[in-house]
């Protein structure tokens, strides 16, 4: 059966949420280019084409993969995978770290006064709020970066537990999963910025060195995946000996990391910096999440509740950012706490409440890619029609019929008029609210667009070629 024949088989809804999903792709990269470009640029349309109507045929190939797999494999089909075993509740610890995230950068844009001093409008307003208001927004801020040390545990929950599997896999993996999805996001928000173009060897070479030295101005959130990607290198090696340590020999060395978090921030006496700060909250993780640690559920949410009211007297009592977050954030057992405190606080929850619903699976499945896009939502969509935010991308902004079209695709008069709605008759707090949601919405919906339709296709290359040099090895090895 050739491939028109197998997908006419298809259900007639799946054809149309995917050809719906690529033509929503196609205008959403297109609109970028137009931006970027101030006008229609064939050379550069014809690639974001030709790329999307490759990932809608990747697509397609594998709803009939799934179709071929439901008499094998009830329960399964097009659209709709293998049922999954993974803990319900890390998909919604994973889900509150990436809103977490999200309302840290959404603080930071609407009240930078509040990390660093300003002028201008920005001075304005902060004259303009509540000193108290801004307590309590500085206090949400830094309870929210706890989020960030949420996922370095969550990776180590899943990577640390034992698993049959060769470093070549393991990271083999790690590269299609994250560094390549890292990469190419890279160079979306210099083609944001306008600097990707016009494009040369000379020009991605400096965008490799850019992207390999860690160099984050266009997109300052990457610090937390390049710690992510670090403690990648160590994760196999660690694993065996996670394998062979038992529960209570790993509940000592949680106590050990507890114990010892508090030496780099208040002594000059750092003890364990082998197991501290990063890596340290990557094996709490594992602990955590264990079985066996469900009996201490009841003694860490309580000290969760206390480590956010200190959180809560620090910033309160402190005249400035720098008196209060060194003594907070990032390894302190202020934050060692406080986090522990979000895991346990799911993990009580009754079963009947978590519910495993539309929203979840989305982010559960595309969360990485919000977390990628997010800040391109943020300051590209967003921030174009706040008068607060002035993006970098401000820059491809002119008069013509491009900006136009973008603009008219962007909403941003809607945008513009439901945050001033909002704002003038609820109140600052309220558009932060509203921001902050828009924000996780917009994320969502492009972050699963771009990731079916833009990197589908460079990550299925990569695939094919790893399998390709697989079975090369194996030939010659015979």
């Amino acid at each position: 059966m050739n491939f028109a024949d197998r997908v006419r088989r298809l259900p007639h809804k799946l054809l149309l949420r995917r050809l719906v999903a690529a033509l929503l792709s196609l205008l959403l990269l297109g609109v970028m280019s137009i931006a970027v470009d101030r006008g229609v640029r064939l050379s550069h349309m014809i690639p974001i084409v030709l790329i999307i109507f490759c990932s809608l045929l990747l697509q397609l190939m594998d709803d009939c993969k799934a179709l071929e797999q439901t008499l094998s494999k009830p329960g399964t089909g097009p659209g709709r995978p293998l049922a999954s075993r993974r803990d319900l509740r890390l998909d919604y610890l994973r889900l509150l770290a990436v809103v977490g995230v999200i309302t840290i950068h959404a603080i930071d844009a609407l009240f930078p006064f509040l990390t660093t001093e300003v002028t201008g409008e920005f001075a304005i307003i902060r004259d303009a709020m509540n000193p108290a208001a801004m307590k309590f927004d500085a206090a949400v801020r830094t309870c929210c970066l706890g989020f960030n040390i949420v996922y370095i545990m969550l990776s180590g929950a899943l990577l640390l537990q034992w698993k049959e599997e060769s470093l070549r896999d393991f990271y083999l993996k790690r590269v299609s999963k994250v560094l390549l999805p890292l990469l190419i996001y890279y160079f979306f928000y210099q083609w944001q910025n306008v600097r990707l173009f016009p494009l040369s060897v000379s020009r991605i070479g400096d965008i490799l060195r850019m992207f390999f030295t860690a160099d984050i101005e266009l997109c300052p959130f990457y610090w937390l995946i390049y710690i992510i990607i670090s403690l990648y290198l160590i994760y196999p090696f660690m694993r065996y000996m996670m394998k062979d340590l038992s529960y209570s020999s790993l509940t000592v060395l949680a106590a050990g990391i507890i114990l010892f978090s508090g030496t780099a921030a208040y002594t000059s006496f750092a003890i364990a910096p082998v197991i501290s700060f990063w890596l340290g909250y990557a094996i709490l993780g594992c602990w955590i999440t264990r079985p066996e640690s469900r009996r201490y559920d009841r003694f860490l949410f309580p000290a969760g509740l206390l480590a956010a009211t200190a959180v809560a007297w620090a910033v309160w009592t402190a005249e400035s950012y720098e008196a209060y977050i060194s003594r907070l954030y990032p390894y302190t057992p202020v934050m060692v706490f406080l986090c522990l405190g979000y895991f346990s606080f799911i993990y009580l929850l009754p079963k009947r409440l978590l519910k495993d619903g539309t929203l979840l699976r989305l982010f559960g499945r595309y969360s990485f890619s919000v977390i990628l896009i997010h800040w391109w939502s943020l300051y590209f969509i967003l921030g174009r029609y706040y008068p607060q935010l002035k993006p970098a991308a401000d820059a491809a902004a002119s008069t013509g019929t491009g900006v136009l079209f973008w603009n008219v695709f962007a909403s941003g008069s809607i945008f513009n008029t439901l945050f001033r709605m909002i704002q003038a008759n609820l109140g600052t707090h309220a558009g932060l609210l509203y921001l902050i949601a828009a924000d996780v919405l917009l994320s969502l919906a492009a972050g699963a667009l771009l990731e079916d339709y833009l990197l589908k296709l460079p990550l299925t290359l990569w695939d094919k070629a790893v399998h390709a040099l697989r079975h090369l090895g194996k030939e010659q090895s015979h």
